[in-house]
């Protein structure tokens, strides 16, 4: 399991947070790395300012990039260097002072990172990268999904061309398209997460680093009915959907399905 799916970037989170969320007993979570038993997740607790009695270890985040001391001893060391090829993620709980985040000695959770390089012993001195600012992602994956609903013409044609059985011809079109805003989509990720809200499929535990982060997300109005710019709430107006449930509700396109209706179809498959 990779703990990533059920936590949000930015939000805080203390030990005992963490610990209710996860059914976490082992008492190790107090230490400054942490892997949650049964998961392919490690925890970084780094408090950037050190208390007088504590290894004077130097860590800084400074914009996507953590600059990070290991153990003095370097027990963690290769689980650090090593984590892509175990098929474990790195998770960044963070804060400048230990009563930065009030009550509870709350961290933030600034996201995935990812071992870039390292030097020198006894602490090992290393540079984590942040994986893939949301936004970026974003982007990259309305380059890869156009899911939405195919609106017919007047005529009852589809507004691309069917049929072409040849390849490789130079084709001018003039489309109307509705342009999609990435922070929107980056928006409904955060406040829902990226696990389906119908069937509950997580592209991250069942592809691993390759499908952590992604979901498709869905207006709940389509984005076709729309005349002209149309004002989105994130929260209200958007969900997040698994590939599969995101077809079958524009399975129909001139007559979508909504998540519960999609929800009771589910239900009553899986009772017969």
């Amino acid at each position: 399991m990779f703990t990533s799916a059920q936590l949000t970037e930015g939000n805080l989170y203390s030990r005992n947070d963490l610990s209710t969320i996860f059914a976490i007993t082992d008492a190790t979570i107090n230490t400054g790395i942490f892997q949650p038993k049964g998961t392919q997740s490690i925890w970084l607790f780094i408090t950037e300012e050190k208390a007088k009695d504590r290894p004077q270890l130097v860590d800084l985040l400074v914009g996507d990039t953590l600059y990070w001391d290991g153990q003095p001893q370097g027990g963690k060391d290769a689980l650090i260097i090593e984590h892509k090829k175990r098929g474990l993620e790195i998770l960044v709980f963070y804060r400048k002072r230990k009563d930065e985040y009030l009550p509870g000695y709350k961290f933030k959770y600034e996201g995935r990172f990812s071992y870039q390089s390292h030097s020198g012993v006894h602490p090992t001195q290393f540079v984590l990268k942040k994986i893939d600012d949301l936004l970026l992602t974003v982007e990259k994956d309305l380059e890869a999904i156009e899911v939405e609903e195919e609106t017919p013409t007047k005529t009852g044609e589809k507004s691309f061309t069917p049929g072409l059985l040849k390849e490789g011809k130079l084709i001018s079109r003039l489309v109307n398209t509705h342009e999609r805003n990435p922070r929107l989509r980056a928006d409904a990720i955060k406040f829902h997460g990226t696990i389906c809200q119908i069937c509950g499929f997580s592209f991250t535990e069942t592809y691993g680093e390759l499908g952590a982060g992604f979901i498709e997300v869905h207006h709940l109005k389509p984005v076709s009915s729309y005349e002209g710019e149309t004002h989105v709430d994130p929260q209200e107006d958007m969900a997040v959907l698994c590939a599969n449930c995101h077809r079958m509700l524009h399975r129909r396109p001139d007559n979508p399905l909504t998540i519960n209706e999609l929800k009771n179809i589910i239900k009553k498959c899986k009772t017969h």
